[in-house]
């Protein structure tokens, strides 16, 4: 059962029910449901539904809607008041509303969460009736569990039996009703009588032969049921007669009746079997482990014995009771003969080997091997005596022989294993054995015995190779893994270290901090042969670089020393070359000058003055440059040059009275022109010499003019003023002169 669909409210709308009163009953239907289902949590499904003359009622709504709880297996259905309203008869849905109707239960089911959630209940199983044959062609039918009342009806639906079972004969047919606690009236199906009730009979099946040995079985099996029921009782599907007979069988069919008995089949047997056999020994029946004796039936066709051997004889070497049988040629077996007993000696104890040492030693040594008390020995190297003495290796056994001549196990093996001494050692270095101090020299064992072998250094070392840091003769002994020890120790192997230079120093010969246009030698400490830091390989290095130097020396063994403390050389850079310039044109006439400027900012020295300054005073022709100093007394490269020409003045002239009306400027060097003064004031004379005219003092300065470079091309340069020269007329002076006078012959003639 799947849900209850509950569409009601109606009436409840003209009784005005509230809705509490709704819901009340509406629960209570619900739980009268379940109750009376057995408790089943059956499913309900409730409209929204009140419309009565297309009014509704919202308190039963309300009822209905305060009842659904999906978790309590109860889910809300569709609303269905709006549904053809105005309904044709103001209650019932008509035509279009029956199909608008379903469509709304449909569209409720779908998404109220009722086919996730809802519990479905299977409904009570049908009364079990139970069949029970009477005779041929009547039956009783029981019903089956705790019901309070039964019914039976007939074909034709009249009752005719109220209790829980009812017989009937073939042709009979009833309808079963039993109600249950809950007074629920549950129907079964209806049960009949056939014509017959009785199965065919079944057949048998022989599964082998049907006629057997004495005391055998044969085994029948039936077509029939597991239950079927044999004419000797047994019921079973199959039978094992051992006993000679007719055998038949009945089958029960489905109402319990047996059918008629079966075809019967026969069982026999078959001629006695042969009398029990004779058993004969080949000797005695009590013997040594290691031997055996040979049992021999008496005459038959074929033979089991106990030990499953088919032949008439069988070769035993174990204690114990053998007896055999004779099958004829039914296969049927006699008994058993009478058992012959087999009896063991006991089989002496495996010896036990005694060394009287170590049976793993060095070659030279020997051990004895002595064996447990006995009559006889045999060792595996073919002795007989009970101990063996042996120097070479080997694999020992033992076997005895006790009183009754029984050969006891081989003895457990002991083995001897006499190991080969080792070779004599030799000695590798792992280079050469002239080295310096502070070098290891590395011995090694060559070509030792497989490890762990044992080495012994006359060092005292116990390893296979040693590191070696002073002089000294070097042997080695080794002892392989097992314990043996070569014959001789190793030659011998000699190791010289010769000392190491002390450590060098380095001596600057100057300072160590200079200016890049500078150097300084380092000079390190005499030795054989020196290894400095930048690769120079002299006495002493130049260096004017900036670097860190150490130097190691070598000595006349080529052992080298440890480095020398380190010196640091700095080299400042020189400072950039300056830049000059004149202040004005650098060709004058001497005794002018012009100013040359530096550009840095640095001491400024020039190489034509004394000056220290960015400035200086150029007064004589040359080529003037400039350098700077820094902080660090580093002096730059030459600034660019300028030519300064500083060009001659004529020679001061004098003046001198060269007749009695002349005057005459005199010098070293001449001018290209004179300018005369007389009393300070400019005359127009040009000449070297003129014609005084009026008495006073003359000065001159004679002027030379050079061409020079663009843009002054013209450069003129006076001389300084002559001397005053005071000029008079002689007294009584006529205006005329004759000189000399007197005269040798010629005489000048002056006017004035």
């Amino acid at each position: 059962m799947r849900a209850v669909l509950w569409h009601q409210g109606e009436t409840d709308n003209v009784l005005n029910t509230s809705a509490g009163e709704y819901a009340a009953k509406l629960r209570s239907l619900i739980d009268f449901s379940r109750a009376h289902t057995g408790g089943k949590n059956i499913a309900w499904v409730i409209a929204r539904v009140s419309l009565q003359q297309s009014t509704t009622v919202q308190s039963v709504i309300d009822g209905q809607n305060a009842v659904i709880n999906p978790g309590g297996n109860i889910f809300g259905g569709p609303f269905t008041d709006g549904i053809q309203n105005p309904r044709p008869d103001g209650v019932h849905f008509q035509g279009e509303g029956h199909r608008q109707h379903a469509q709304s239960w449909f569209e409720a089911l779908l998404n109220n969460g009722f086919f996730d959630s809802s519990q479905p209940q299977l409904p009570p199983p049908p009364p079990a009736i139970a069949v029970v044959c009477n005779s041929a062609n009547s039956l009783t039918f029981n019903v089956q569990g705790g019901f309070s009342a039964h019914g039976w009806a007939d074909a034709q639906g009249n009752p005719v039996n109220s209790s829980a079972s009812i017989t009937g004969s073939s042709g009979s047919t009833f309808w079963p009703r039993v109600t249950d606690g809950t007074g629920n009236t549950l129907l079964a199906q209806p049960v009949g009588v056939p014509a017959s009730t009785l199965p065919a009979p079944p057949g048998i099946t022989a599964e082998g032969p049907t006629t057997v040995c004495v005391g055998a079985s044969a085994r029948l099996a039936s077509n029939g049921r597991f239950d079927d029921l044999w004419s000797n009782g047994a019921v079973s599907r199959s039978i094992t007669p051992n006993q000679p007979g007719n055998y038949t069988v009945k089958t029960r069919g489905g109402y319990g009746c047996y059918s008629e008995a079966s075809q019967p089949v026969a069982v026999g047997n078959f001629p006695a079997p042969p009398p029990a056999p004779q058993i004969t020994a080949s000797g005695p029946t009590t013997f040594c482990p290691e031997n055996n004796v040979t049992l021999t039936a008496s005459e038959g066709l074929n033979y089991e014995w106990s030990t499953g051997s088919k032949s008439r004889t069988v070769s035993v070497n174990q204690a114990g009771l053998f007896s055999v049988k004779i099958i004829d040629a039914n296969g049927c077996s006699s008994v058993h003969s009478s058992p012959t007993e087999v009896k063991l000696f006991s089989t002496p104890a495996a010896p036990i080997i005694t060394a009287s040492g170590k049976t793993t030693f060095c070659e030279g040594g020997d051990v004895s091997l002595t064996a447990s008390t006995a009559l006889v020995y045999q060792w595996s190297n073919g002795a007989t005596t009970p101990s063996v003495n042996t120097r070479a290796s080997g694999r020992f056994t033992l076997t005895i022989k006790d009183a009754n001549g029984c050969v006891s196990p081989t003895s457990a093996e002991t083995a001897v294993l006499v190991n080969a001494l080792p070779p004599k050692p030799s000695i590798t270095p792992d280079g050469s054995t002239t080295v310096c101090d502070g070098t290891t020299v590395r011995l090694t064992a060559a070509n030792p015995p497989a490890l762990p072998a044992t080495f012994l250094w006359n060092s005292g070392a116990r390893t296979r190779d040693v590191p070696v840091t002073r002089t000294g003769t070097f042997r080695l002994t080794i002892t392989d893994a097992n314990g043996c020890t070569a014959k001789d120790s190793s030659d011998a192997l000699v190791v010289t270290v010769n000392p190491n230079p002390a450590k060098p120093s380095i001596v600057a010969a100057g300072p160590t901090t200079f200016c890049a246009d500078k150097s300084v030698v380092l000079t390190a400490t005499p030795e054989a042969a020196y290894r400095w830091s930048n690769g120079a390989t002299a006495a002493a290095i130049v260096t004017n670089t900036t670097g860190r130097f150490t130097v190691r020396v070598l000595n006349q063994y080529n052992c080298i020393s440890v480095s020398s403390d380190e010196v640091t050389t700095r080299s400042n850079p020189l400072p950039a070359a300056p830049r000059i310039s004149a202040g004005g044109v650098t060709e004058f006439c001497q005794g002018d000058s012009v100013r040359l400027f530096s550009d840095s900012f640095l001491e400024t020295g020039w190489n034509l003055t004394a000056d220290r300054t960015k400035c200086t005073q150029a007064v004589k022709t040359g080529n003037f440059f400039a350098t700077v100093t820094d902080a660090n007394g580093c002096v730059s490269p030459p600034s660019n040059s300028i030519f300064v020409d500083a060009r001659p003045l004529p020679s001061t002239p004098v003046i001198e009275r060269v007749g009695a009306y002349t005057v005459e400027a005199t010098g070293n060097v001449a001018g290209d022109d004179y300018n005369w003064q007389l009393g300070g004031q400019p005359i127009s004379f040009r000449t070297q010499a003129i014609k005084v005219v009026s008495e006073g003092e003359y000065t001159v300065r004679t002027r030379l003019e050079y061409q020079v470079s663009a843009p002054v091309n013209r450069l003129v340069c006076f001389s300084k003023p002559s001397p005053g020269f005071k000029f008079t007329f002689e007294p009584g002076d006529s205006g005329l002169s004759v000189y000399p006078n007197p005269s040798q012959g010629q005489v000048t003639i002056e006017t004035k």
